[in-house]
C-alpha cells in the first residue's frame, strides 16, 4: 500500500515536477534544424508565445519569415531567413530560440 502525504508532502512535490515535466515535453515547437552543414537551430516554443496579441517577432524579423496563421505563430519561409536573432531578442517571453 502506497503512503499518502498531506497536501504539501513529497508525493504532492513530486506530482507536481511530474506534471510539470510532461506539460514540457507535450508543448507544441516549431524546430528546425536545418542540417549537420550549418548547425542552426531555429524553434519557437509555442506554449509560451502570447500569438497574436504581441507580434513583436514578426515586426521585428527584416526577411518577413515570421507570421500569424489561425492565431499561431508560423514559419513562412526558412529559406529566406538569416538567424540574424532579432526574433528572438525581441520576444518578451524568451519563446524563440536561435543557434548558430
Amino acid at each position: 500500500m502506497r503512503a499518502r502525504y498531506g497536501h504539501g508532502g513529497s508525493d504532492s512535490l513530486l506530482g507536481s515536477v511530474i506534471k510539470f515535466a510532461v506539460k514540457e515535453a507535450l508543448s507544441t515547437t516549431i524546430d528546425n534544424n536545418l542540417g549537420n552543414d550549418t548547425n542552426i537551430v531555429f524553434r519557437i516554443r509555442t506554449r509560451f508565445c502570447k500569438g497574436i496579441r504581441c507580434q513583436k517577432c514578426v515586426m521585428i524579423c527584416p526577411k518577413n519569415v515570421l507570421t500569424f496563421k489561425n492565431g499561431k505563430i508560423a514559419i513562412d519561409n526558412i529559406q529566406k531567413c538569416k538567424f540574424c536573432g532579432l526574433c528572438a531578442v525581441a520576444c518578451p517571453n524568451d519563446c524563440i530560440t536561435v543557434k548558430k
